[in-house]
């Protein structure tokens, strides 16, 4: 009976400390924000150099992948106040923004399976839109109206 009391203490304890932990974290907490405008995203992706050096890396074999420059440009818009979420596509999905964008697909083609961008929301003159960046050259571009 005792170590059944014992336990409930504890976990009492423990559910109490981490509640007053998640409230002192809470003050604190500063929620991220979306894009103003479509010039707002542009302009900051041309003052933004954290893709130009690779700092992240994952091992020998991925070193200088897209996923590094995607989670590198993810924190510095976090760092920025802003949301872009590093995310992964589908080997269709880059076929065909790479088609739209009149790339080659030679090489993508049996080379790549997934591909990491970073996607965000825009306002765009009060119309929400879902956006993609590519962390390896900043291209940007306007996927879906959210509205």
């Amino acid at each position: 009976m005792k170590t059944i009391l014992v336990i409930i203490a504890v976990v009492i304890l423990a559910l109490a400390i981490g509640y007053a932990t998640a409230q002192g974290n809470s003050e604190n907490y500063t929620p991220l924000a979306d894009w103003e405008s479509p010039k707002e995203l542009k302009d900051w992706l041309e003052q933004d150099t954290s893709t130009d050096t690779l700092y992240i890396t994952s091992g020998e074999s991925f070193n200088g992948q897209c996923e590094n420059l995607a989670f590198q440009l993810e924190e510095s818009a976090a760092m920025s106040g802003k949301h872009l979420r590093a995310m992964p596509i589908n080997r269709w999905e880059i076929i065909r923004w790479w088609i739209q964008f009149k790339y080659s697909t030679k090489q993508l083609i049996g080379y790549w399976e997934y591909h990491m961008i970073c996607g965000g929301t825009v306002n765009n003159n009060g119309s929400l839109e879902w956006w993609y960046v590519e962390p390896c050259n900043d291209k940007h571009w306007k996927v879906a109206d959210l509205d």
